[in-house]
């Protein structure tokens, strides 16, 4: 149960003048809102005062409140007001035994009912109920009741809730009576006349009001509706001219022809009333006294000079009709609906002249309803139907009808489509409708057939066709004669039809005892195909017999039978193929000398199922083909040989055995020769020595191809010898040395020398085109100072091959020895020096550098040999190996090899080793008490500690000057709060010498903040109220008149809820309050001065409506007519200049939100832009801003090239991408940008990249601390953001939403996971972060929680002014923002995007 108290008014003469209007002009928001800040208000208002009744006995009225319990608004008087002398008697024992009703005459007080007028007596006759409740106050308990039902005297009858034993049910100064509040009645209390029982009453006085409401209800399918103007006839006979409503109201929503308006309840029902706002109605007429003046209250519409209930009216093309009821009791409906048609359609048949085909009905009437002028539509009965069509012969009647066109064809015989049925009657009707007759076949008699031959049997069913119906009778319309012409006349197989079909004399009955004849011809069993008809050819089997024209014919005996011959066999008779062959005795013959029919399968049959012609042919169509075979041919193969050259008789042992081939080939076939000799191959002649002396070649078969005749058929195949290179060369080649680096490629022709002398210019080409390989394993993979000696094999190109012996291979280390005589040519003499302050040893040997450098070594060494690659056999490289230190530790530092290049070149091979100067710069801090006179604090806390820079070494020359250090705010240092500054450096930088740096800081109590003090403080009031950090200490300096210098003070604690209240004498204009805040471990605060001052004056309410309340936040609003120029707002609200822009996709969020860190640390706005086209705007914003350099977030398929390339005419060199392959990976790139920039690692804060609202609301945060965002799925890491991870070795992590968004199960494929920002809701979820993150911040952007698009480039905008982001639905604000922005400092609230993301109404209301 829920209550709240409203005082009555105080103005009297205001109270006179609106008297009858009083409780209903409680408009609806204000009983749910403002009801709780009047309560807030009771304190500062006067108390009630007596109210005088406007009813014409001019009694005086109790004073009472306003009271609304569970939505439904009571008069509640207290009882200790209304003079009764026993007030304790008001209440009578449930349980009596007198009648229920009856009066306790003198022992309880009465409850007497006057009536004021004849007509409320007959309406308490037939309606009018009154429950009066007797209620506690504190808590609207109701203890007692009593029912009224018209003029009498009544009692107050105790209620279950009753409970003698309870001290506040006995108690009368708490007892309140409610009586409700009612348009349609005014109900009051009056005085109570003092004396005896017998004296004592309660009045209550009931008057009766008349009815101005009135409205129009639409039923039409029209958005636009005309206006409608009408006569509203009040109770003076006057008619006012008023305007009906076009559009739909809710059902508790009407119009008033006063200027009455809000929520009132009429009939126990709270209305939501639309003044007409033609001035104010008079007063007196709304009371009704009798019948007479009651009937004068009319609603109509005056048409053609006559007033009308009922009617109709035209908007153009568009009919109305109208009807209007309603009374003085009850609001007037003028119920408007359009004229829609109703049409039959006969459907083939004939409506008789009386029927209406097309009939008019108003939008939602039934069919067979009458509505004002329009009556009701009526259906077209079965006797008004006539040539109604018939169907399959026979005739129909109507069964029904059918609204859709479609089913007006379907068969509705015997039940069938019952449910496509559709009764008009009673059907209502939303739009123009036809209906379709639709019809089924009365019925029918029937008669018996018999299908039989020329002799007067039955034919066999072995003839009857599949999917062919045989009916075993005919139906026609009973007890009439058969008609011939309906009798079925099916198809046999191998039949025919003959004869006439007798009927005479025959008729159909019910049991079908007639037979009917149908008589058919018998058909031969095999048919040629020129002599079958086309039923023969549907029904029998096509049987084809076939010969290829090119290899024979068909003989039909001893005549040409051509290419074809078909027949037609009866398949259900059991003939086979070879009956049909007999049939003409059907035979084949081929070509002569080229063709004949195989002996052994002259046929060959189709499908493959048929074997033989002894196969019984069913439905399944035949082919028989002839088959021819031809003659047969053989191959045979011969081998010719070919020498010009001076060699004797080379062997042939090896050349191959002379192919074979048995095959019988057909004659005319195409043979082509075998290919296991190939053309070109080749066979190597060796002599004794094992030296190749020729080779014989083949050149192929002569012919390639035979084309085959009958008998033998040869290919010749021809061997030619050539002597080869090696048998010319033998005796001219020698071996020679090879000097080789290890690892080089070795070129083995340098191993071998060649004596030219007697060669012909193409044996010297065949030399260099020879192929030279070792054949002894030799590789430069091992160097040694001793040769490797082996084989290289010379191969020439005629494949012949000679062996060079005893050859030498020398491999040199890429640095050996100085004195190595067999490195390569190329090699180069390095030396290695030590110079100034350097020392090595060699050996045992220390050898020390000088200003002079001193030699330390010399090798020889390999060209381009990079010397810090190159790994000794000590596993170092030449300069570790040398491993050079600083002669005096305290003198020198970092030995560095000069020149840095340490690549081997003819004019880089001296490196000399060189020591430099240093010098070591320490730290140190010192801290100050500023809160005890700057004493030195000893022993530091850790968060000083954790700030200590580490040593640094600098170079001679070098100069140092160590880092301002940032301020470390509230501290927890025991119960305490403190604030560390750093005040300076001493010294503040050093050059050329060691030096320890002295940092001074400072420690001093935390100082509270100032409270929040809700203004302005009014002339007369008793109280000051604020906000402020809950268990904090308020102090609020009062003024002293007589002590101006010695002002009272008064101290509270802000409460949970975040709010605070001290008590004041009553405010004068002019004094001053000064409050302080002191929280847990702080200092007080600065102190907030407050002056009471007079309010602005405003333009006066009534009384029955409450001033508003001081808002302590103030609204505001970013937006453009699109994403694009919301985001363009933000940056010129924001951003007055920036060196850096960052554009990004506008049809999607990712890419923005990972980009707001990097927005924040380079102060850059983000502006959004179409995929593939700069938006202008875009481009003159960017000039505004006077940006040098452009970052796209995001892949070409989110920012074109397009684009990029239109970007680069604002950057001043290249315009940079951030991207990946797809979200995931762009925020791994975007992180890495990030580190780049702040040299931050260890600290990421994960979201979803799947939904926006978390990575929206902790932007700020992350962009505030410089934590990159890294996007992840629901329940997968991807490995690009994983590896990143690893990369950016980051090993704590925030996760931003709950456990929807990122699931727990991701957490263990994630760091340490040292916070979850969640909620319930993602509304919740942004609360969090603002509560952990943002507590001290007094302003707060608010965003749409559903849709991203304006909200996109806001995160770093917070984190630079250091601003949460919340979140809302656009229309309606969570209960948890509103509670969490009513405990918070929040002072100002800025909207991103237009009313259609965060609509006034919620701004506004969170604004309170």
């Amino acid at each position: 149960m829920t209550a709240t108290a409203i005082p009555a008014p105080a103005d009297t003469a205001l109270m006179a003048e609106n008297r009858n209007f009083k409780e209903e002009k409680m408009y609806k928001k204000r009983i749910i809102s403002f009801l709780l800040a009047l309560v807030m208000l009771l304190g500062t208002l006067a108390n009630p005062v007596f109210a005088i009744s406007s009813n014409p006995n001019k009694g005086e009225e109790a004073k009472y409140e306003i009271q609304e319990i569970d939505g439904k608004l009571y008069k509640a008087y207290k009882v200790s007001d209304l003079g009764l002398k026993n007030p304790e008697k008001l209440l009578a024992p449930k349980y009596r035994t007198r009648a229920a009703g009856d009066p306790f005459k003198h022992e309880y007080v009465n409850v007497r009912v006057k009536v004021e007028s004849s007509l409320v007596d007959m309406s308490l006759k037939d309606d009018f109920h009154l429950k009066v409740y007797v209620a506690l106050r504190e808590d609207d308990t109701k203890i007692g009741e009593a029912n009224i039902t018209g003029n009498g005297t009544f009692t107050f009858v105790q209620t279950e809730n009753y409970d003698p034993s309870n001290p506040d049910h006995q108690n009368y100064d708490k007892w309140y009576i409610l009586v409700p509040t009612e348009f349609r009645y005014d109900i009051r209390i009056e005085y109570g006349r003092q004396g005896s029982i017998d004296d004592e009453n309660v009045t209550i006085q009931v008057a009766q009001r008349a009815m101005p409401l009135y409205k129009a209800v639409w039923y039409t399918n029209n958005t636009t509706r005309p206006e409608v103007q009408a006569k509203f006839n009040d109770g003076d006979d006057r008619a006012n001219d008023v305007t009906l409503n076009s559009k739909d109201f809710d059902e508790l929503e009407y119009k008033s022809l006063s200027d009455i308006g809000g929520f009132l309840y009429v009939d126990g029902k709270l209305v939501d009333i639309k003044p007409e706002n033609k001035g104010t109605m008079p007063k007196d007429k709304f009371l009704v006294s009798d019948m007479k003046g009651a009937a004068l209250w009319k609603l109509e519409i005056e048409q053609n000079g006559e007033k009308k209930t009922k009617g109709t009216i035209e908007d153009g093309a568009t009919k109305y009709h109208f009807n209007i009821t309603g009374d003085f009791k009850t609001p007037f409906v003028a119920t408007m609906r359009q004229e829609l048609k109703v049409k039959f359609d006969p459907n083939g048949a004939k409506f008789d002249q009386a029927v209406n085909a097309e009939q008019a009905i108003g939008h939602s009437m039934k069919i067979g309803e009458a509505f004002g002028d329009l009556e009701a539509v009526t259906v077209p009965t079965k006797d008004q139907i006539s040539n109604i069509p018939q169907k399959d012969n026979k005739d129909q009647e109507l069964v029904g009808w059918v609204k859709d066109e479609a089913n007006k064809g379907l068969d509705f015989s015997n039940g069938k489509n019952a449910d496509k049925l559709v009764d008009p009657n009673g059907y209502e009707v939303k739009d123009n409708v036809t209906f379709y007759a639709v019809y089924a076949p009365k019925a029918q008699g029937k008669v018996a057939i018999q299908y039989v031959d020329e002799k007067g049997t039955a034919i066999n069913d072995k003839y009857k066709l599949q999917d062919v119906d045989y009916p075993k009778f005919a139906e026609g319309n009973k007890d009439e004669d058969v008609d011939a012409k309906s009798i079925p006349q099916p198809a046999f197989i191998g039949y025919e039809r003959s004869g006439d079909i007798v009927v005479t004399g025959k008729k159909y009955d019910e049991n079908g005892r007639y037979t009917v004849e149908v008589p058919y011809k018998k058909l031969d069993s095999i048919i040629p195909e020129d002599k079958a008809s086309e039923d023969v050819k549907k029904t029998y089997t096509p049987v084809t017999f076939a010969a290829d024209t090119s290899k024979g014919n068909l003989k039909l005996g001893d005549a040409d039978g051509g290419a074809e011959k078909v027949y037609y066999v009866n398949p259900v008779e059991g003939k086979t193929i070879e009956n049909v062959r007999a049939k003409d005795n059907i035979t084949a013959e081929g070509k002569k000398d080229v063709y004949k029919v195989d002996g052994t399968t002259p046929w060959k049959f189709a499908p493959d199922e048929v074997s033989s012609l002894n196969t019984v042919i069913t439905t399944t169509p035949v082919t028989v083909n002839a088959n021819f075979v031809k003659e047969k041919g053989t191959v045979t193969y011969e081998y010719k040989y070919v020498n010009n050259t001076t060699t004797t008789d080379p062997s042939k042992k090896d050349i191959p055995v002379l192919p074979t081939d048995a095959t019988q080939y057909e004659v005319n076939t195409k043979v082509t020769a075998e290919t296991t000799v190939a053309k070109d191959k080749t066979v190597t002649v060796k002599d004794q020595s094992d030296t190749t002396i020729g080779t014989w070649k083949f050149s192929g078969w002569n012919p390639a191809t035979l084309d085959i005749k009958k008998g033998e058929n040869k290919f010749t195949g021809t061997w030619t010898f050539t002597e080869s290179l090696a048998s010319i060369l033998k005796g001219k080649l020698s071996p020679q040395d090879i000097k080789v680096w290890k690892n080089d490629d070795i070129d083995w022709k340098k191993g071998v020398s060649i004596d030219e002398n007697g060669l012909t210019s193409e044996q010297k080409d065949e030399i260099r085109k020879a192929r030279f390989e070792d054949q002894s394993g030799r590789n430069s993979g091992t160097a040694s100072t001793n040769p490797f000696i082996g084989n290289i094999k010379v191969t020439f190109s005629d494949g012949s091959e000679l062996l060079v012996k005893d050859q030498n291979l020398y491999v040199s280390e890429e640095m050996t020895n100085k004195d190595n005589e067999n490195a390569p040519k190329d090699a180069i003499t390095v030396t290695f020096k030590l110079g100034n302050g350097v020392k090595a040893m060699k050996g045992e040997t220390e050898i020390k550098g000088a200003q002079t450098p001193a030699v330390y070594e010399t090798y020889k060494v390999k060209p381009n040999t990079n010397l810090d690659n190159y790994k000794l056999s000590t596993n170092k490289n030449i300069f570790d190996n040398i491993n050079p230190q600083v002669t005096d530790t305290n003198k020198f530092k970092n030995v560095v090899w000069n020149p840095t290049n340490h690549v081997v070149t003819m004019e880089n091979n001296t490196f000399t080793a060189n020591a430099t100067e240093s010098f070591i710069m320490k730290h140190t801090f010192k801290l100050l008490d500023k809160d005890n006179n700057n004493a030195e604090i000893t022993v530091l806390p850790q968060v000083l500690n954790d700030k200590l820079p580490e040593d640094k070494t600098k170079a001679k020359g070098e100069t140092y000057t160590p880092d301002k250090l940032e301020p470390i705010k509230e501290v927890k240092e025991g119960d305490n709060f403190y604030d560390y500054t750093f005040e300076n450096w001493d010294p503040t930088s050093a050059v050329n010498e060691d030096k320890t740096f002295t940092g001074t800081w400072t420690r001093e109590q935390s100082q509270s903040n100032k409270p929040i003090v809700k203004e302005p403080v009014k002339p007369g009031a008793k109280e000051i109220t604020g906000k402020g950090k809950p268990g904090s200490e308020i102090k609020v300096k009062i003024p002293n008149a007589q002590e101006p210098n010695n002002p009272t003070e008064k101290t509270t604690t802000v409460g949970d809820d975040g709010t605070w209240k001290v008590e004041i004498p009553e405010a004068k204009k002019g004094d001053k309050y000064i409050v302080t805040q002191t929280e847990k471990g702080k200092k007080i605060s600065e102190e907030v001065t407050v002056e009471v001052k007079e309010p602005t004056p405003s333009r006066p309410s009534r009384p029955s409506t409450p001033s508003t309340p001081s808002t302590p936040t103030t609204p505001d609003r970013v937006h453009g007519k699109d994403r694009v120029e919301t985001a363009i707002e933000i940056s010129k609200k924001y951003f007055r200049q920036a060196n850096t822009v960052i554009v990004v996709d506008s049809k999607d969020f990712p890419d923005a939100m990972t980009a707001s860190v990097l927005s924040k640390l380079l102060k850059a706005p983000i502006l959004l832009t179409d995929t593939n086209k700069l938006d202008p705007r875009v481009a003159a914003e960017i000039q505004r801003l006077g940006a040098k350099d452009v970052i796209i977030v995001g892949g070409n398929s989110s920012v074109s090239d397009a684009v990029k390339r239109e970007l680069a005419k604002f950057d001043k060199d290249t315009v940079e991408r951030i991207y990946g392959k797809d979200r995931y990976e762009t925020s791994a790139q975007v992180a890495r940008r990030v580190v780049g920039i702040t040299g931050k690692t260890g600290h990421a804060v994960v979201a979803s990249g799947e939904v926006f609202a978390d990575a929206l609301a902790v932007a700020p945060y992350a962009s505030r601390e410089g934590y990159p965002i890294l996007l992840v799925r629901a329940n997968n890491l991807p490995k690009s953001v994983k590896d990143a991870i690893t990369e950016l070795a980051i090993n704590r992590v925030t996760i931003a939403g709950g456990y929807i968004t990122v699931n727990k199960s991701l957490e263990a494929s994630l760091p340490t996971v040292v916070e979850r920002l969640s909620g319930r809701t993602r509304y919740e979820t942004a609360i969090a972060i603002a509560d952990k993150k943002f507590s001290g911040s007094k302003e707060t952007f608010l965003a749409n929680g559903e849709h991203w698009m304006d909200a996109l480039v806001i995160g770093p905008v917070g984190a630079i002014s250091d601003r949460p982001i919340l979140l809302t639905p656009a229309n309606n604000a969570p209960k948890s923002l509103k509670d969490y922005i009513a405990k918070s400092i929040i002072e100002r609230i800025t909207a991103i995007g237009g009313t259609s993301m965060v609509s006034d109404r919620v701004l506004n209301e969170l604004s309170k």
